[in-house]
């Protein structure tokens, strides 16, 4: 899974506030971005609106090596609102017990999807037992399954699994070896020598000979990669440059290979709209996120306490976390509504530790993958919006914080 640091504190307000957000970054999805001004005049054109099929199957893929991000500036948006931390429902934990029966066949939408050693636990509660227990992404693409590997060395690859086997690996390179979109029908990696492969179910395209360089930030589409005008479904991937010569960079099915958001190195999510969740500004110090909406050149929201991660399937909501983090990761995570930047739910259990990482499971429920430092314990819990108290559907297990027993799969 991603690579992790291990302060055994979390103090969101300490001495060195912005080296707690670069070094929280480190252990998620960056890689060395550096400032660059924009201004509405300069930003251009509309991103494409892609249709998805939300086929919502497994999510895969998250980016696992990262460095520090200096934020550049966009035009500023609206605040968070009115609401307060005291009006957003606080997470406990209420374990509930699973019981998995083996399946082939890709599950519908359930429940986290989740590693556990070389076992897969799938959407449905079906477990499927992988060739290998060092995957840290996994997909099922119709009767393959497609997983992501990082060797000791970090040396990355990709494995085609059929029948339990592995049937061909793959070289890949960037900052993760599998990226897969929110539906998980459709995936997407960067060869070592810069090919932009995508693959699905029944087929696989290039859309670039030159991303050499360059790291997958998310895939948005499905759940196929081709043209829409040749009958395809489309797809989008958002890239990061490794050596921060450029902006964010966008390429899609229709052949169109542009900047994601001119003056922006730092795309978090892309949403069906063609919306866009990005580190918009760098404020005394501290880092401020927006969501970008091209079709009218402005943030429609905006806050310097959050930190805007991850848009809902469909776009309603969006997971954040807080703007400035220790070492080892968020406190807590927040659910936050697009259309009005308020906060609507919070995942923050009792107890020393916090989540290492999270994803949507469907427009209404997300999962974490949670260390107590306290306990020393790790879990799978799911919080849906409404819900006064997660639940736990893994563990708690014992262990070290160095080392999770369990591998969330998302994005």
């Amino acid at each position: 899974m991603n690579d992790q640091h291990h302060d055994q504190t979390r103090d969101e307000h300490g001495d060195e506030p912005w080296e707690g957000a670069m070094s929280s970054e480190f252990d998620r999805r960056v890689r060395d971005l550096n400032a660059a001004p924009l201004s509405l005049d300069s930003v251009r054109g509309k991103a494409m609106t892609i249709q998805r099929n939300r086929r919502l199957a497994v999510a895969g893929g998250i980016l696992a090596a990262a460095a520090v991000i200096v934020p550049v500036a966009v035009a500023a948006g609206n605040g968070l609102g009115d609401s307060s931390p005291d009006d957003v429902p606080v997470a406990t934990s209420t374990p509930s017990a699973t019981d998995p029966a083996t399946v082939d066949p890709a599950p519908a939408a359930s429940g986290p999807s989740y590693l556990e050693g070389a076992t897969w636990h799938r959407p449905d509660g079906s477990v499927y037992e992988l060739p290998r227990a060092t995957y840290d992404n996994v997909v099922q693409l119709g009767d393959r399954i497609v997983a992501g590997d990082r060797d000791n060395e970090g040396n990355l690859s990709i494995d085609l699994i059929e029948d339990g086997a592995v049937v061909e690996t793959r070289d890949a390179a960037g900052g993760t070896a599998l990226v897969a979109n929110q539906a998980g029908d459709l995936a997407a990696y960067v060869t070592p020598d810069g090919l932009l492969q995508t693959i699905w179910a029944d087929g696989e395209r290039t859309l670039s000979d030159d991303v050499q360089g360059w790291s997958i930030r998310t895939v948005v589409g499905g759940p196929d990669c081709e043209d829409p005008e040749a009958g395809g479904s489309g797809c989008r991937v958002v890239l990061t440059n490794d050596m921060v010569t450029s902006d964010a960079r966008s390429i899609d099915s229709h052949g169109i290979d542009d900047v994601a958001l001119p003056g922006t190195q730092l795309v978090y999510d892309v949403d069906d709209a063609g919306r866009l969740a990005v580190i918009s500004r760098l404020e005394d110090f501290k880092e401020c996120s927006a969501v970008y909406d091209p079709e009218t050149a402005e943030n429609t929201i905006e806050s310097c306490e959050l930190r805007y991660t991850e848009f809902s399937p469909s776009g309603r909501y969006l997971l954040a976390e807080p703007a400035q983090t220790d070492g080892f990761g968020p406190a807590w995570i927040a659910v936050v509504d697009t259309a009005t930047g308020d906060e609507v739910a919070r995942f923050d259990p009792p107890g020393d530790g916090g989540p290492t990482r999270y994803s949507w499971i469907d427009d209404d429920t997300f999962a974490a993958q949670f260390f107590d430092f306290g306990a020393q314990e790790w879990s799978i819990q799911t919080l849906t919006i409404g819900d006064d108290q997660p639940t736990v559907v893994a563990g708690p297990v014992k262990g070290s914080d160095f080392e999770s027993p369990f591998g969330l799969v998302g994005r």
